[in-house]
């Protein structure tokens, strides 16, 4: 397993996240970040992924999706990190402090919304105690990282959009845990970042 996280590791190094050009239309929109938590489960040893389901909330624009942990950008905030350490432990109770940094992705522009989220990878080796908040997390589930790796599980997901249904790529987990949009494309840059 620590062949395998290092290896993951000095992939990251070698393709850092991409930021968006600062004198590109998009450098002056809201800015977010989001973590991207591993754990090797105890028994196989495999990597798995943490996701949060979002809460069903009126004015909330990810209502009810999969979704990493994280949020907005705060001015209290000093950098995104800071962003990303504080959303963590405000939505799943978790100090991300405390995990392994293994790098950055792509810096993402949002489809629907005008935000740009930065995601971050972080390992935990021991077992995560979650607390979420209620508010605004349903739940917490750990995917297998080897179920985005095979290919046959992307899926079209139909969504309406500005009264049109439009079908998108998404991964169904047990069948109702759909993961698309910004999420989908997270997933997509970390798989081609980790394997090249």
């Amino acid at each position: 397993m620590d062949v395998l996280i290092e290896k993951m590791k000095a992939s990251l190094l070698a393709n850092p996240g991409k930021k968006v050009p600062a004198n590109s239309k998009d450098s002056v929109l809201p800015k977010a970040a989001v973590a991207v938590i591993l754990h090797p489960e105890n028994k196989s040893g495999e990597l798995l992924v943490l996701f949060v389901k979002r809460r069903t909330r009126e004015g909330d624009p990810w209502s009810g999706h999969m979704a990493f942990p994280g949020g907005r950008y705060s001015e209290t905030d000093r950098n995104l990190l800071g962003t990303v350490i504080r959303e963590v432990r405000e939505e799943i109770g978790v100090d991300l402090r405390e995990l392994a940094s293994l790098g950055g992705l792509d810096e993402v522009i949002a489809g629907g919304l005008p935000i740009r989220v930065t995601p971050y990878v972080l390992l935990s080796k021991d077992e995560l105690e979650i607390k979420i908040d209620e508010k605004e997390i349903e739940n917490c589930i750990w995917i297998p990282l080897s179920f985005f790796q095979d290919r046959k599980n992307i899926q079209l997901y139909k969504i309406n959009r500005l009264g049109q249904t439009l079908e998108v790529q998404s991964y169904k987990f047990l069948g109702n845990q759909v993961i698309w949009g910004i999420t989908f494309r997270i997933i997509e840059d970390f798989l081609r970042k980790i394997s090249s």
